[in-house]
């Protein structure tokens, strides 16, 4: 089984990411990635780490927050035996629903985070329901720290992973596999939700990447979702959102990327140029290496 797999752009050294994943001992692992030079990197080292709580398969997901790189997961706590949305780093804290000071438990493995830029942080899981019959979507925000389910005519799957980012509004991405090979995304600025990619494989992990640009007609910014199709390819469907709304071009398959593992996660980050660097475990091998998507796939005006 693969590790969950979260990436940062260093704020200290831009050219530089920040790879998040789990060790044997359920720790999080950290290493440094110079993009320039993709197969040269110091792994990991465990030199004895305690075992840890963290739960795997689930999500982690990675923000800078206030100028530092900041990590969620689902962990245990407590008895150790029920699993809890936290905060992994830079220290370890459940996190509160601040309306009843109660922890926010889960059985299910999703989990996403975005920041509006400054100081707040939008986290999003699911969960099952009080009755145990239907999938909730929650979110809550760092703001009033209040968590609250989200009503969505269609709920993610049970085994559905989340990407998330924040421009005005948070936007979140899920798929819906139990009855359509669906990718869905939810936009909280006008509580409206949208289907945007079919040839999804089931449990796909998802990842988005945020780009400004500007046009003629004014700032915009270029949303790229990456997903693993039915075939395991690596897909990518590329959006434009101007003016608070999205328009979506057709899902396609990534021809020149290797095709994914089996049991891999996705991760994204993006340089000043607006190439992504797609994190992923490649079929046949082990560890997470990026692809690299060039911006010549969504040259900005003014780079053409």
């Amino acid at each position: 089984m693969a590790s969950p797999v979260a990436v940062v752009t260093n704020p200290l050294h831009d050219d530089m990411h920040i790879l998040f994943t789990l060790n044997d001992k359920q720790q999080l692992a950290m290493e440094l990635r110079d993009p320039a030079h993709i197969e040269t990197y110091d792994e990991y080292e465990d030199y004895g780490t305690l075992d840890g709580y963290i739960i795997n398969p689930a999500q982690i997901s990675a923000v800078v927050l206030s100028g530092m790189p900041t990590v969620y997961g689902i962990a245990l706590s407590g008895s150790k035996k029920d699993a809890n949305v936290s905060m992994l780093s830079p220290i370890y804290n459940p996190v509160l629903d601040r309306a009843d000071n109660k922890l926010l438990p889960t059985s299910l493995k999703a989990l996403a985070a975005c920041v509006n830029g400054e100081n707040e942080v939008w986290l999003y899981y699911t969960r099952m329901n009080q009755a145990g019959t239907a999938v909730e979507l929650v979110a809550i925000n760092s703001g009033n720290g209040r968590a609250r389910a989200i009503n969505l005519k269609t709920p993610p799957s049970s085994n559905s992973n989340l990407a998330a980012f924040f421009h005005q509004h948070p936007f979140v991405f899920f798929t819906n596999t139990d009855d359509d090979y669906n990718i869905y995304y939810y936009n909280s600025g006008n509580e409206n939700m949208d289907s945007i990619a079919d040839n999804v494989k089931p449990a796909s992990p998802l990842a988005v990447a945020q780009i400004p640009s500007q046009d003629s007609e004014g700032q915009y910014q270029i949303i790229v979702l990456y997903y693993m199709t039915i075939n395991r390819g690596l897909g990518r469907v590329k959006g434009s959102l101007r003016n608070g709304t999205m328009t979506w071009e057709d899902p396609t398959t990534i021809k020149d990327a290797p095709q994914l593992d089996q049991t891999t996660m996705l991760t994204v980050t993006t340089s000043i140029t607006g190439t992504n660097y797609v994190y992923y475990i490649a079929k046949g091998t082990k560890k997470y290496k990026p692809f690299v998507d060039s911006n010549d796939n969504w040259k900005r005006p003014s780079e053409i």
